[in-house]
């Protein structure tokens, strides 16, 4: 699938005069160093602190409380986090780190997706399970406490959701994490499964607008339920023309042949996910044909 531009509200690099995002605790972020893990996390913590003006928090543990308290309180004036060997870092975001904000999809992301929906190169951080899921932007409009994409309550008892480690239905389907909230950045290891974080772009977090961010983060949670939701093989094509005609209608705003070409790669993407891979690709780019008729109308 070639590269196509994509949507409209393109940013520009978000932090103040530096070139890469440094962390400083060993190279890639992945504990590959002779540094003990408590010198790795305060060497990243600092570097993030001097050199991007993010305010770095100690996650002790795995619960809810793993901030302790008043973490949401914390400046850059405060001073860095004490580690211990078994901790892992966080980063407050919002305002008090300069408008850090980061997309987190609650369910299995589409990484090709979020590439067209977010085209913009910017800091971007993984774990083996769910590459490049960390991405980072600067949006210094307020955008509210959080911005949750979530399923109706009626839901929550249906069988075909996902469900969390605990095995609760996960009827959030994508957040938006900004002010009053925290995220874990590299050199962390995820505590239910062990996976290191590490850093696949570092390149500065791009600053884009509040009605931008939103916009695309709800399209790509739409595409995920889609994906999740997407039929046994007898209806696929049917329902791929829907979501074509949908998505010719949410990007109506684009010139026709940008138009046409993001449709059709999204769509034909969800239902890659969706169905069988490569063999459900066959049929899915009709945006022309159905933009022509909704034309004709």
């Amino acid at each position: 699938m070639a590269k196509k531009a994509g949507p409209r509200g393109r940013g520009r690099a978000g932090a103040r005069g530096r070139v890469k995002v440094v962390d400083a605790s060993g190279g890639k972020g992945n504990g590959a160093t002779s540094k003990t893990q408590a010198a790795q996390l305060t060497a990243a913590a600092r570097a993030y602190h001097d050199n991007h003006h993010w305010v770095p928090l100690r996650l002790e543990g795995k619960s809810a409380e793993c901030m302790g308290t008043g973490w949401q309180r914390r400046t850059l004036d405060d001073p860095l986090p004490q580690f211990k060997d078994g901790d892992n870092l966080g980063l407050l975001l919002g305002a008090p780190s300069g408008g850090l904000v980061r997309l987190d999809p609650d369910w299995l992301p589409i990484p090709e997706v979020t590439d067209i929906l977010f085209p913009e190169t910017t800091a971007t951080f993984e774990r083996a399970g769910t590459p490049r899921y960390g991405r980072l932007f600067i949006c210094r409009e307020e955008l509210g406490k959080d911005k949750n994409f979530k399923l109706p309550n009626f839901m929550k008892d249906d069988d075909r959701l996902p469900r969390t480690s605990g095995d609760k239905p996960k009827l959030t389907v994508y957040q938006i994490l900004t002010t009053g909230q925290q995220t874990m950045a590299p050199p962390s290891v995820h505590p239910d499964n062990g996976e290191p974080l590490v850093w696949v772009d570092r390149s500065l977090p791009v600053a884009l607008g509040a009605d931008v961010v939103v916009r695309r983060a709800g399209i790509e949670a739409f595409l995920l339920v889609v994906r999740h939701f997407w039929p046994g093989r007898g209806t696929r094509n049917e329902t791929a023309m829907a979501l074509t005609r949908v998505l010719l209608e949410t990007f109506a705003d684009l010139g026709e042949g940008e138009r046409i070409n993001i449709v059709d790669d999204l769509v034909e993407l969800v239902a890659m996910a969706g169905g069988d891979g490569k063999a459900s690709r066959e049929g899915k780019r009709r945006a022309e044909a159905q933009l022509a008729r909704l034309q004709a109308r």
